[in-house]
């Protein structure tokens, strides 16, 4: 702690600028000096708090805008139905993922992902499992042996009476 106030009190050590507010301050200086340097001071604060919060919102905040943005517009390019709509929101949104669009990738990562959406809640209606089998039937058309149909997206058969 000497060793600050050494270098403080010593005038051949520091910068000009810091020279001339250490000489306003031993010489009183005028009112509009000090208030000038202090405001100076609580304005450099406010703009590292600024920064800080900004940086730190943006690492809590998983999902960006822009995720659920495309994800929307994917859906609307591709022409889906509102309930297919909803079903892919519903889906992405119980999953918990950051990035919806991956449903919409590829036809296994969507069968993996259903598979793991319709676990989670075994009762899911036949309704939405034919639903699901439909859709990725039109998100993933079979074209010769390019995207063959993946089996775990078929709906669950309903239980016999």
């Amino acid at each position: 702690m000497g060793d600050g106030v050494y270098l403080l009190q010593s005038d051949t050590e520091l910068p000009a600028a810091l020279k001339a507010i250490q000489d306003q301050f031993r010489q009183g200086g005028t009112l509009g000096s000090v208030v000038l340097t202090v405001l100076g001071f609580v304005a450099v604060l406010a703009i590292v708090f600024a920064i800080d919060r900004a940086m730190r919102r943006a690492r809590e905040r998983p999902e960006p805008k822009r995720a659920r943005r495309l994800f929307r517009d994917l859906m609307v390019r591709l022409q889906l139905s509102v309930p297919d709509c909803e079903l892919l929101r519903r889906m992405a949104d119980e999953l918990q993922l950051a990035q919806p669009v991956v449903l919409l990738l590829c036809p296994e990562l969507f069968a993996e992902l259903s598979r793991r959406w319709r676990e989670r809640a075994p009762s899911r209606s036949a309704d939405a499992e034919a639903r699901l089998a439909a859709l990725a039937g039109r998100l993933f058309p079979v074209t010769g042996d390019a995207h063959p149909r993946v089996p775990s997206v078929e709906p669950a058969q309903p239980p016999k009476p």
